[in-house]
């Protein structure tokens, strides 16, 4: 775990920040709803330039409202839903690269918990095990 040690401390996130991996989509999306993407970003105070680097970052309450307008100027309730289908592992960085490559679901499930702060910081990730059922949670 070195090389993710290295690479994180490379650039720390601020505590209630996240990367913009996650919802990296929103201007695909906006633009596949028919609403133009740097119009909508403006109006949250963002540049669309932001969204070139998954790495960059964006805070909780930033995220929030970003995703609340676009769900009005869209008029899609359901607009977050479509930015996570966009997504997957590779949207969580190096944290997705190691989770994707673990041995097993039981290792994946434990890195994904034991490194999650290195993509978010602010949220706090939990996993219960029992027996051979899992239940990972996640808390703001």
């Amino acid at each position: 775990m070195g090389c993710l040690k290295a690479a994180a401390s490379k650039r720390r996130l601020a505590e209630g920040t996240v990367r913009i991996g996650p919802v990296a989509a929103i201007p695909e999306v906006l633009r596949g709803l028919g609403v133009n993407p740097a119009k909508v970003l403006a109006e949250a105070g963002l540049d669309l330039s932001l969204f070139a680097d998954e790495d960059n970052t964006l805070s909780y309450a930033a995220r929030g409202h970003l995703l609340r307008l676009c769900s009005a100027r869209t008029g899609c309730s359901h607009f977050g839903l479509l930015v996570g289908q966009r997504g997957g592992l590779s949207s969580f960085g190096l944290v997705g690269f190691l989770v994707r490559h673990s041995p097993d679901v039981d290792t994946a499930l434990r890195s994904l918990v034991r490194y999650l702060h290195l993509h978010v910081r602010g949220g706090v990730p939990t996993l219960e095990v029992h027996g051979d059922s899992a239940t990972l949670g996640y808390s703001i």
